[in-house]
């Protein structure tokens, strides 16, 4: 349209936001890759707040912003991002696999495999889902079972303190 009519006003100003939010994208891929979660973060939560109600690219860079908070271990931050998303597509298997993975970092292993077995339901043929799943109920496995290495270490440092305390 701006070719025909270079002077459009409302051409104008839509070439403006959609060059904005493409800048920001760039920008966050980047930092994404040279792992600078934080500024990717930024970059990411830019984009999203160029048109928050758009929802063909709100709902993948609010995935990416989770990826990036999930990395910096800003865990709660993530969730309410992904349930933002949820709110509006309940189906969006990508987000209910995130969440599956942010339980997953946070040791909460049953929620972990709910999500993740919901977003195979929503979309059964990816594979990385699958593979989150079998990782998920791995560790969920687990921590169902007793590590007595663990227990045995800990065992080891209470006789230990006492010797400390008895010889000190």
């Amino acid at each position: 349209a701006l070719q025909y009519d270079p002077e459009h006003k409302q051409c104008k100003d839509i070439y403006r936001i959609i060059k904005k939010i493409q800048t920001a994208e760039t920008k966050a891929k980047k930092a994404m890759a040279s792992k600078d979660y934080e500024k990717a973060a930024t970059y990411w939560l830019s984009m999203i707040a160029i048109d928050p109600q758009h929802g063909f690219y709100v709902a993948p860079a609010s995935i990416e912003l989770s990826c990036a908070y999930r990395e910096l271990k800003k865990y709660t931050e993530g969730k309410v991002v992904l349930n933002n998303v949820l709110e509006s597509n309940a189906n969006y298997a990508a987000a209910h696999h995130m969440l599956g993975l942010i339980a997953l970092d946070e040791e909460s292993y049953d929620e972990a495999v709910g999500k993740i077995k919901k977003s195979l339901e929503l979309d059964n043929g990816n594979g990385k889902y699958q593979d989150s799943l079998k990782k998920a109920e791995a560790a969920l496995k687990q921590s169902k079972q007793r590590d007595y290495y663990k227990i045995l270490s800990e065992y080891n440092a209470v006789q230990y303190r006492e010797l400390v305390y008895m010889v000190g």
